[in-house]
């Protein structure tokens, strides 16, 4: 059995949420290019942009929620004073996938307040990558502060689940390819690393039940912290009616790699009991449930989901297949895997090893995951459903 480890997520899982996300983002070209100009093409988990270089479908997840800024700010942005207005980004990772919505909000706040100034406010947990976040939004040509003045960027590393922000203190929030991650494991998966493709009942349910709890921690904690008429967007991955998520097979590419280096003994027992995705993938019944039909926080404060739309992102490397170059197929899809799996599956390896070592096993793990890909494509080949929601500070 997968052992229960009861604790909320070390840096490391949460590393791994932030490589997810940056996969959304950009292109492989742009994420060399930046991770070159920093210089950090160092191997590795996300630590020195290599988080930037296995992204690519994140930016075009995040484009689902981009034509809802514009209404979330209209309930405020016409009766701002002259204090700096605060936008957040929840969940920032190295914000490249900020960088388009962050501009799109100062752009219709100023269209409307042509003298205010800004505070832009990237939050993580401590550990994130908050260098290679500064490098990217100093020097990348899509930073929002090109051609703008009066913008500032901080950072605040905490999470989004607890209190970030003073009451009534935020103009605008986003969140984009974070809220799946659970802010702890809340128990076993006995049969597949993901839970969704896990048949154990009592996993489901401790999962389900942990995912309801941070959603409404989410929304209790910006229900205080947004000014009245204030807006969030929320952009994630989506279950749909039918129980499925979109990538069963790719996952199961994976699945089948892990089992086979258990048995070869590549990794123990113990080990591949610890290899889990510690995420709930919300439907849209989930995301609409705390609001009843309005969400009443802790401090009697109400939101209103004013918006829930739903796409489906297809394959970002379908190209790639079309022409018939199924190796670097499989590769994509295995990094795509490996950057937001591998720092959590790094730090759930016996920590006796070496890093050589550890780094040794995940690439073996993620070599066996493209060979299972690259054997029938088509059918691990994702379809990626997303929500963006549009919530108001009633």
């Amino acid at each position: 059995m997968r052992p229960y480890m009861g604790t909320p997520f070390g840096r490391d899982v949460h590393l791994s949420l932030r490589a997810e996300q940056q996969f959304w983002a950009v292109s492989f070209g742009y994420a060399e290019r930046m991770a070159e100009e920093a210089g950090q093409n160092s191997p590795g988990v996300m630590l020195g942009g290599v988080y930037q270089h296995e992204s690519r479908t994140q930016h075009d997840a995040a484009a689902i929620g981009y034509p809802l800024i514009a209404a979330a700010i209209a309930g405020i942005s016409a009766g701002l004073g002259s204090a700096p207005v605060i936008i957040a980004d929840f969940g920032a990772a190295q914000a490249n996938n900020s960088l388009r919505p962050v501009a799109l909000a100062l752009d219709r706040i100023r269209s409307s307040s042509p003298d205010v100034g800004f505070t832009v406010v990237h939050t993580d947990l401590p550990h994130n990558d908050f260098a290679t976040l500064f490098d990217v939004v100093d020097r990348s040509p899509e930073s929002y502060l090109n051609g703008r003045a009066e913008v500032f960027p901080f950072v605040a590393g905490r999470s989004f689940y607890d209190r970030i922000f003073p009451p009534s203190s935020l103009t605008f929030g986003w969140s984009s390819s974070s809220l799946h991650w659970l802010s702890a494991a809340p128990a076993p998966i006995p049969d597949h690393f993901f839970v969704h493709l896990s048949e154990h009942a009592p996993a489901r349910h401790a999962y389900r039940a942990c995912s309801q709890d941070d959603w409404t921690s989410f929304l209790d904690h910006r229900s205080v912290e947004l000014a009245p008429g204030g807006g969030l967007v929320v952009v994630d991955v989506l279950r749909g009616d039918d129980g499925l998520v979109g990538s069963e097979a790719l996952f199961d590419c994976l699945e089948s790699a892990l089992r086979q280096c258990r048995d070869d003994g590549l990794v123990t027992h113990v080990e591949y009991d610890s290899l889990v995705y510690p995420t709930w993938f919300r439907s849209v019944d989930e995301l609409r449930a705390p609001f009843t039909p309005n969400f009443v926080g802790s401090a009697g404060n109400e939101l209103a989901l004013l918006d829930c739309i739903t796409t489906v992102l297809e394959d970002p490397f379908a190209a790639l297949l079309e022409r018939g170059e199924v190796g670097d197929y499989a590769s994509a899809q295995a990094g795509f895997l490996r950057g937001f799996l591998s720092p959590s599956f790094e730090s759930q390896l016996d920590p006796g090893r070496s890093s050589a070592d550890k780094n040794a096993v995940l690439d073996e793990i993620w070599r066996r995951t493209a060979e299972r890909i690259a054997a029938d494509p088509h059918a691990a080949a994702p379809a990626y459903r997303l929500s963006a929601v549009r919530i108001r500070r009633l």
